[in-house]
């Protein structure tokens, strides 16, 4: 299972650093920092292809900013979701199984004013269908600078449960 963490600062983030320490650690997990991986974000597209390639779940962890993901995950996808590669002839990814995880500042309420988190993560939703992948399930996390040790072992948990489904 590939875990890809996209956070700009996830020493500074409790709730992302708690999330993917713990999670990494878990047996058959292969973690990549992004951010601390390509600060110039100058992606490696054969490297990263080949991970992609390895693995058949995915799990693409990244806060929410300003109703948005991160900057470096949309540059990740645009470098290796290529066409060739992950559409166009060849679907090189197809059937893989991506999970997200994603933190967010504000409460529930603050997402659901119109322009929820089904909205944010629609581009991706679209991205996974058409490249042949499928999006198994998302896992916001809310509040994310009020997280305690266990709720981010429950949100593991959780997130392992509908994995093994």
């Amino acid at each position: 299972m590939l875990h890809l963490v996209f956070h700009p600062n996830l020493n500074g983030s409790k709730f992302n650093k708690s999330f993917a320490e713990t999670f990494s650690s878990k047996s058959g997990v292969e973690f990549h920092d992004i951010y601390s991986l390509y600060p110039d974000f100058k992606i490696d597209a054969q490297k990263e292809q080949e991970k992609w390639l390895n693995n058949d779940e995915i799990i693409i962890q990244f806060p929410i900013q300003w109703y948005s993901p991160t900057p470096m995950v949309l540059k990740y996808f645009e470098v290796v979701l290529a066409y060739g590669f992950a559409y166009g002839g060849e679907f090189k990814l197809e059937g893989k199984k991506i999970y997200i995880v994603t933190s967010l500042g504000g409460d529930r309420k603050a997402y659901s004013n119109g322009f929820g988190l089904d909205e944010i993560l629609m581009p991706m939703q679209k991205t996974f269908e058409f490249c042949k992948m499928s999006l198994a399930h998302s896992f916001p996390f809310f509040q994310a600078f009020k997280v305690s040790d266990q709720v981010v072992q429950n949100l593991i948990s959780d997130v392992f449960e509908h994995i093994k489904k």
